[in-house]
């Protein structure tokens, strides 16, 4: 009722963010810490998926190559031979 000059969402949203700062003051920096250990766990499992992704891909890759090179060589011969 404070901030009755602005909507009602615009309300909401400034004691959201009171209630934030509030927040953060009154925790302590212990806790704070794991909150960022956890956000970098889940980021760094996020990289894992990534790169796993990535390393798949890259093995697919290289393993249709090898394939394609078997093929050439069998091609070329049987062109040689013909």
């Amino acid at each position: 009722m404070i901030y009755n000059w602005k909507t009602q969402e615009g309300e909401m949203e400034e004691k959201k963010t009171s209630s934030k700062r509030k927040w953060s003051q009154i925790r302590e920096p212990k806790q704070r810490e794991t909150t960022t250990k956890r956000i970098h766990k889940s980021l760094t499992k996020r990289e894992q998926k990534s790169t796993k992704t990535k390393l798949l891909q890259k093995v697919q890759l290289s393993e249709f190559a090898q394939a394609e090179e078997q093929k050439l060589p069998s091609s070329t011969n049987s062109h040689d031979s013909g």
